[in-house]
């Protein structure tokens, strides 16, 4: 049996020098870094696709809800006649950025028990100031949950925000006997009395996650078009 030698049995104990050491780790560190850029970047995009989602439903929505109550508008010439107390209507008119749209809807739903309230609310949609950002401008939804004498009077209304950063709202009006569409209404005017229009349409200009513009337009019919009064 051979003897092995001091100086293999050196060679063979002999770890990694500092050359390799230093080697290895700046590899390590170049793959984490490209690990960790790779990993930010995905990141990065599920971050702004989500905030692209979540933008564009909440001008959905927004879009939705005016459209789900514009079309359960009414209007009514049934009233206490010693004493008007209630008065309904379809408007559009009043201070706000773009079109300010008021009017009587069968959408309120009574939250309380035996509530002096019923379905029927005075709802208008407009764009103003946002509140909680000055710079900025919201579109907001008003109700009055009890139908008085002065629809358009806000004092008693309860105010919402929908949507932020909003640019401007328009409101058109499909005028069935004239077969176009109309910039304004009101059923307490001379073009339109106690009439509603068959169809509106609703465009909304916002900004989306980037601060661009965006635009938005839908239709809703309005189901009880060719009631004028009950």
């Amino acid at each position: 049996m051979s003897a092995t030698s001091p100086a293999s049995r050196r060679r063979r104990a002999r770890g990694f020098s500092i050359m390799e050491i230093l080697i290895a780790a700046t590899l390590l560190s170049i793959m984490g870094a490209l690990l960790w850029s790779s990993f930010s970047s995905t990141l990065d995009s599920k971050e702004r696709i989500e905030a692209a989602t979540d933008r564009m439903d909440e001008l959905r929505l927004a879009m939705s809800r005016m459209a789900n109550e514009i079309s359960h508008a009414f209007i009514s010439q049934h009233y206490w006649r010693e004493e008007r107390r209630t008065k309904t209507l379809f408007k559009e008119g009043g201070s706000g950025i773009g079109d300010r749209l008021t009017f009587s809807a069968f959408t309120h739903q009574p939250m309380v028990a035996n509530a002096n309230e019923s379905d029927q609310a005075i709802i208008a949609f407009y764009v103003d100031t946002d509140p909680d950002n000055g710079s900025q401008s919201a579109l907001f939804r008003s109700i009055k949950r009890r139908i008085d004498e002065d629809p358009e009077h806000e004092e008693g209304a309860l105010e919402e925000v929908l949507c932020t950063n909003v640019q401007e709202v328009r409101f058109e009006y499909w005028n069935e006997a004239l077969s176009d569409w109309r910039d304004t209404w009101d059923t307490e005017g001379v073009d339109t009395p106690n009439v509603l229009p068959r169809r509106v349409r609703i465009t909304l200009t916002a900004k989306d996650e980037t601060n661009r513009e965006v635009k938005l337009t839908t239709q809703t019919s309005i189901l009880l078009w060719q009631i004028l009064a009950f």
